[in-house]
C-alpha cells in the first residue's frame, strides 16, 4: 500500500513538474557574444559556468542523460511490448545485467540479475501475460506507468484485469530498475490481492 501511495505521488509530482519550465543555465551571457576570443575557451570551461556548476544534478544530467541510448519511455514500451508478444530474450534486451525487478512474482527480495529475471518472465509468458500501457511518463530518466494487466491466472480468479503502477529506471538505454504494485485505488484490482503464492498473482 505504501508502495502504491509512493508511486501514484510521484507521477503527480511528474506531471506537475511537466508544466513548469526549464532554467536556461546552459545558455552563455549575452554579453560574451561581443568578445569572440574570450568565448571560444569558456564553452568548455565548468569555471566558466557559475549557474550550471551551483546545481550539480543538472551537471550530471548533462553529462549523463537518460535520453542517452533510448528514450525511457520508449525502452519500457519496448520491454512491454516483447513480453507481451512472447519474447523473453527481447524482453530482456532492454535490461542491464545487474538489473533488480521487485513486483509480486519475484516477491519481497526481487529478482536480481537477468537470468533471475528470465525465469520469472518465461513463467509470465507461459500464463499469456498482457500488459496495456494507459498512460506514461518520463521523471528523470524513471518511467512512471498505469498500466492494465491480463493473464490466465487473472482469469481463474475471475477477473477482466488488473491495474499496476510501475516506477521503471532507465539509464544509457538499459533498465536498471524496475517495479510495480497493485493500483489498490481501482475497486477489482483492491478486491482480488490474492494471499496465496505469487504464481497464482494476476500481477507482473
Amino acid at each position: 500500500m505504501s508502495h502504491a501511495q509512493a508511486l501514484v505521488l510521484a507521477l503527480g509530482a511528474f506531471l506537475l513538474a511537466s508544466c513548469g519550465g526549464t532554467a536556461p543555465t546552459a545558455q552563455p551571457p549575452a554579453a560574451s557574444a561581443s568578445k569572440p576570443a574570450a568565448s571560444a575557451p569558456t564553452v568548455g570551461s565548468a569555471a566558466a559556468s557559475p549557474a550550471t556548476a551551483s546545481s550539480p544534478r543538472q551537471a550530471v544530467a548533462a553529462a549523463n542523460p537518460p535520453s542517452a541510448g533510448g528514450d525511457p519511455v520508449a525502452v519500457f514500451r519496448r520491454a512491454v511490448d516483447a513480453r507481451n508478444r512472447g519474447d523473453v530474450a527481447g524482453y530482456l534486451e532492454s535490461f542491464a545485467d545487474d538489473a533488480v525487478r521487485v513486483d509480486r512474482p519475484c516477491g519481497a527480495q526481487g529478482c536480481v540479475g537477468k537470468e533471475a529475471i528470465r525465469r520469472t518472465t518465461e513463467e509470465e509468458v507461459k500464463g499469456h501475460i498482457n500488459v496495456t500501457v494507459l498512460s506514461v511518463g518520463n521523471a528523470g530518466g524513471t518511467v512512471i506507468a498505469r498500466t492494465e494487466i491480463r493473464n490466465d491466472a487473472a482469469k481463474a480468479q475471475g477477473l477482466d484485469r488488473m491495474i499496476s503502477i510501475y516506477s521503471v529506471e532507465v539509464r544509457g538505454g538499459q533498465i536498471v530498475n524496475w517495479r510495480s504494485v497493485p493500483d489498490l485505488s481501482d475497486p477489482q484490482t483492491a478486491g482480488a490481492q490474492p494471499s496465496g503464492a505469487a504464481s497464482g498473482s494476476p500481477k507482473p
